[in-house]
């Protein structure tokens, strides 16, 4: 991501260190997360069909309001992913760059996109991954 100013890197750097929180797991209790963003259909044709055969599911983080042009799966497709109890994660419903975007509107846009999946499916998104990784800690 190009930023034009300082600012903009200083807000992204910030956002790393600020407004976090941090997750523990017993030290016996080993964790792997298989999660992916920004996806062609291959990645659910081909890796929640490598993951189910191993009997592991991942997160498929979806910006459902992105325009179905044919790269990307559909939201019929994703509905098959939730249903094959893989998680289906909030990317922004847009694909909004949360380092760049105000808060309120960013919060409208996760909002819009919970509507949809819950109309979708009945889904409710628990978790978030950032588009492009980008963040401010007021995105947070």
């Amino acid at each position: 991501m190009i930023y034009s100013d300082a600012w903009g890197k200083l807000g992204k750097l910030s956002g790393k260190f600020l407004a976090r929180k941090e997750a523990f797991f017993p030290p016996e209790r080993r964790v792997v997360s298989f999660t992916f963003d920004d996806f062609p259909v291959s990645a659910i044709e081909n890796g929640a069909r490598i993951l189910e055969e191993r009997g592991v599911r991942g997160t498929f983080y979806a910006a459902l309001g992105v325009p179905e042009d044919g790269s990307g799966p559909t939201n019929a497709e994703m509905l098959g992913v939730a249903e094959a109890g893989h998680e289906v994660g909030c990317h922004t419903h847009r694909h909004l760059d949360c380092s760049a975007t105000p808060a309120d509107e960013l919060l409208r846009d996760c909002e819009e996109s919970q509507r949809v999946a819950r109309e979708l499916s009945g889904l409710t998104m628990r978790s978030f991954a950032y588009p492009y990784g980008a963040f401010r800690p007021a995105a947070k």
